[in-house]
C-alpha cells in the first residue's frame, strides 16, 4: 500500500470520529422532533460515516500486508464500533449491515468477473448473485449492531460479548470466504503470532475486545456521545489514567510475545539447511488449473524441493477443497 494511501485513510478516521463528537456533543439541549420522511442531519452524517467507514475498510482486504494497513484496517473496526452503535437497535443493526455491506462490496468487488467467466453466465447475472451473496454475509453485522447496541447504549449485555459474537459467527456463519478481522493484522507479524494460543479467531477476538474497551471508554467519557462529561474532576483523570494503562498494557503483552516467538522461530530456521522452493502462478480467472499447474511444475529447472501453488488454482467451487 502506498504511503499516501496510508495517510490518506488516517486523516478520513480521524475527520469522521472530529466531526462526530462535534455533530452530537455540540448541543446539550434535546433536538426538536423531526418528521419521519425527512431523517435529521445527525442520521444522515452517521449513515454515511458507516459507508465511507466500510469501503476504507474492504479498501484495506486488498493491500499487501504490511503495518500500515494493518493498523489502519483496525482504527477502522473501532470506528464501526463507535459510530454505527446507534441510540436503538434497529438504526444501529442498519447501520452495521451498510457498514458490513460496504466492506464485502469492495473487497470482493472482483467476484463478478470470475463467477461470469467461469460459468458463462451473464455479466448483469453475476452482479445480482454477488449483490444477494454480500447482503447476505452482512446479516451477520446486522445482528452485531444489535448486540453492540445493547453493550455500549443500554449496557444491558456485557461488553465481553461482543467479541464472543463475532468470533461464533465467524467460525459458523456460512460464508463464501471464510476471511475474519484478524487477517487483517497479518502484516503485523509480532501481534499474530498469538495464533499459537488461539488460531485466527484468538487474534479477532483479541483485537475486538481491545476496540471494545476503547469505545466502552469514549462513550463514558462523552456521555455516549451526547453530552459531555465533566472532565475536570479527580475521577475523569483517574479514569483516563487508568484507560491508558489498560491499552498499553492489552498492546504491549501481545507484542512482547510476538517479538520473543519470532526470535525463536528465526533460531530455528537459521539452524535448518535451506530447500529450493519454486512458485508457479497461472490466469487467476480461471479455477480447477491442475492439469497447467502440474505442467508448468515439472518443467522447472533445476528441480525444486517444493513446489507452491496459487491459491486460485483450485479456487472456492472446487470439490477437492
Amino acid at each position: 500500500m502506498p504511503f499516501g494511501f496510508h495517510r490518506l485513510s488516517l486523516c478520513f478516521a480521524l475527520s469522521w470520529t472530529l466531526l462526530a463528537m462535534h455533530n452530537v456533543s455540540s448541543t446539550v439541549t434535546p433536538a426538536p422532533r423531526v418528521p419521519r420522511y425527512a431523517p435529521s442531519i445527525s442520521t444522515a452524517v452517521m449513515m454515511l460515516m458507516a459507508v465511507v467507514s466500510g469501503l476504507m475498510l474492504g479498501a484495506c482486504w486488498l493491500q499487501r500486508p504490511s503495518p500500515g494497513p494493518a493498523m489502519v484496517s483496525w482504527i477502522l473496526w473501532t470506528l464501526i464500533l463507535l459510530l454505527c452503535t446507534a441510540e436503538t437497535p434497529r438504526s444501529s443493526g442498519i447501520r452495521w449491515f451498510v457498514a458490513g455491506f460496504c466492506v464485502r462490496f469492495v473487497a470482493f468487488h472482483w467476484i463478478p468477473g470470475v463467477v461470469a467467466e467461469n460459468f458463462e453466465i451473464n455479466v448483469p447475472v453475476a452482479w445480482l448473485f454477488f449483490i444477494v451473496m454480500i447482503a447476505f454475509e452482512s446479516l451477520t453485522w446486522l445482528l452485531l449492531g444489535v448486540i453492540a447496541c445493547h453493550v455500549f447504549r443500554f449496557r444491558t449485555v456485557s461488553v465481553w460479548i461482543l467479541p464472543s459474537l463475532v468470533i461464533i459467527l465467524d467460525q459458523y456463519f456460512p460464508r463464501v470466504f471464510p476471511w475474519s478481522m484478524g487477517h487483517l493484522l497479518i502484516g503485523y507479524r509480532p501481534f499474530v503470532q498469538m495464533a499459537d494460543l488461539g488460531g485466527t479467531l484468538g487474534v479477532t477476538w483479541y483485537m475486538t475486545i481491545v476496540s471494545c474497551v476503547i469505545v466502552n471508554y469514549l462513550n463514558a467519557r462523552f456521555r455516549t456521545f451526547s453530552i459531555q462529561a465533566d472532565r475536570s474532576t479527580g475521577r475523569a483523570r483517574y479514569q483516563a489514567v487508568r484507560f491508558s494503562l489498560t491499552i498499553l498494557a492489552l498492546l504491549i503483552v501481545p507484542v512482547s510475545y510476538g517479538i520473543h516467538r519470532e526470535s525463536q522461530s528465526d533460531s530455528l530456521v537459521n539452524d535448518l539447511l535451506p530447500i529450493r522452493v519454486a512458485a508457479v502462478q497461472v490466469d487467476s480467472s480461471f479455477v480447477r488449473a491442475e492439469e497447467k499447474l502440474r505442467h508448468l511444475s515439472l518443467q522447472i529447472k533445476p528441480t525444486p524441493e517444493l513446489v507452491v501453488w496459487p491459491e486460485s488454482s483450485l479456487g472456492v467451487y472446487s470439490d477437492r477443497l
